[in-house]
């Protein structure tokens, strides 16, 4: 609607193709310019208007427009050094996740000597432990 009303303010007509005469989206290959980029390249088209990645290689034979969308980021890092094999262990894991861990222990282990003592079988504590851990 846009380029029909600026046809018309402006004199000129547009007609509108969804495919390129190779169906491909526009590379360099062997020297020459295929899909929507070659038929712009040799005038079979005056624009194309696509996701075109703006590249050095597109910029010496097109002039783009500025670009109003971005897509695709990423993030680089270095990879991390190898953890030491004692570390290895720990490391999976945060460090609440330990904690909680041990508390759930010590709460199994109390909650053992309780029922224990309730049955008149009379463990240490050292015993509840070692009862619970194997």
């Amino acid at each position: 609607n846009i380029l029909d009303s600026v046809g018309a303010w402006l004199n000129f007509t547009n007609t509108f193709t969804h495919l390129s005469s190779d169906e491909k989206w526009g590379s360099l290959e062997n020297g020459s310019w295929n899909g929507m980029l070659g038929d712009v390249y040799r005038g079979e088209k005056d624009l194309a208007i696509n996701y075109f990645t703006i590249t050095d290689e597109r910029a010496q034979d097109f002039d783009f427009s500025v670009s109003y969308y971005n897509e695709g980021f990423g993030f680089i890092g270095l990879i991390p050094v190898p953890l030491p094999p004692a570390m290895s262990l720990l490391f999976p894991f945060s460090p609440v996740l330990w904690m909680s861990l041990m508390a759930m222990i010590a709460v199994a282990c109390m909650s053992f000597h309780v029922l224990q003592l309730q049955y008149d079988r009379s463990r240490s504590i050292s015993e509840s432990i070692i009862a619970v851990s194997q």
